[in-house]
């Protein structure tokens, strides 16, 4: 009934609607991150950091945007004592919106901690190189 819902609601929209995450990373049934992190890190270093839900990432094939997110999590700053995993997620794309993405990111480091748990859901590729260079790397491609 959900995925009915979603596709009635994308025919509704000016976007073309894909999943930017495979099934199975959505449900938690992907790889273990040692092909996934840098060599100086182990998968299980990196899962601890993460908490306890990242113990399910058991699969082989990633898309782009859980590959871009899992790069992105070791570069998220520290979170509030009130909200250790919060963390700020919002969305970005053409050149309406993309100009704007340096004050932006600006503003959010102004504000500490904020800054440093924010991530950009990018949905162009201009958007995702701008994001790379203005908010430490903190960048998902849609």
């Amino acid at each position: 009934p959900l995925a009915l819902m979603v596709r009635s609601l994308a025919q509704a929209t000016r976007h073309k609607f894909r999943l930017d995450f495979t099934e199975g990373e959505l449900a938690g049934n992907s790889p273990s991150l040692d092909a996934l992190v840098p060599e100086t890190q182990s998968g299980e270093a990196v899962l601890a950091r993460l908490g306890p839900w990242a113990g399910a990432l058991q699969s082989s094939r990633h898309s782009r945007s859980f590959l871009d997110l899992v790069a992105a999590l070791p570069r998220l700053g520290p979170g509030h004592k009130r909200g250790e995993t919060l963390t700020y997620i919002t969305m970005i794309y053409g050149r309406t919106f993309n100009r704007h993405m340096r004050r932006f990111c600006a503003r959010a480091r102004a504000l500490g901690a904020v800054g440093q748990r924010l991530l950009l859901f990018t949905l162009d590729e201009d958007a995702y190189r701008l994001c790379m260079h203005e908010n430490g790397q903190r960048c998902v491609r849609g």
